[in-house]
């Protein structure tokens, strides 16, 4: 999210440019309910693909995130926002989060800790870069709030949703991106025994 406030954020679906401030408290509960559910469904997602297999698993899993995240970007009620990012979205990441790790960790059974901190330091390496290119999307002019509201101008609010849109459609939606998700599909498994 895009604070534009000391104590709010400007709801950056309804407000092009006339949009109310919600509080920030209420906004910020999304990240915590999406890491609770992103946890608790952390211990289902290699059951799910034991039973179903890990590439379906995965297929379907970066299908329905595609799906979650561009839909965030049109949402314009604040509670289903919070239902589709922070309930759906995490609960599809908690599923697929450990699936490369026990993949991975099955093949270098003697180097699990090395295998499951690369892994990881990945996930946190795509955060790390993804956030220099949110700035540039939102706000590229590097315009500063206006010093008496706090508040950014609507030319950086309304550029949220495309922020949210623009990984799906240049991440998810471009034919390098097709291969890939392609390519790991098929190589993702489980070391036979």
């Amino acid at each position: 999210f895009f604070f534009q406030a000391e104590d709010g954020i400007r709801d950056f679906c309804l407000s092009r440019g006339l949009g109310d401030v919600y509080k920030r408290q209420e906004m910020l509960g999304v990240f915590p309910y999406m890491g609770l559910t992103c946890n608790i469904c952390m211990t289902f997602g290699v059951k799910i693909a034991r039973k179903i297999s890990y590439r379906l698993t995965i297929l379907l899993g970066v299908i329905a995130i595609t799906i979650i995240v561009f839909s965030c970007s049109f949402v314009t009620d604040k509670n289903t926002f919070i239902f589709l990012y922070a309930v759906l979205f995490g609960a599809i990441s908690g599923i697929m989060y450990m699936l490369p790790v026990e993949c991975a960790m099955s093949y270098f059974p003697q180097q699990k800790g090395k295998i499951s901190g690369a892994i990881v330091a990945g996930y946190g390496m795509g955060t790390f870069f993804f956030s220099f290119i949110t700035i540039r999307v939102v706000n590229p002019y590097n315009l500063v709030p206006n010093p008496d509201t706090k508040l950014f101008s609507a030319e950086v609010h309304e550029r949220v949703p495309l922020m949210l849109r623009l990984p799906v459609s240049y991440t998810h939606l471009t034919l390098p991106t097709i291969y890939s998700v392609q390519i790991s599909v098929v190589a993702v498994s489980l070391k036979k025994k």
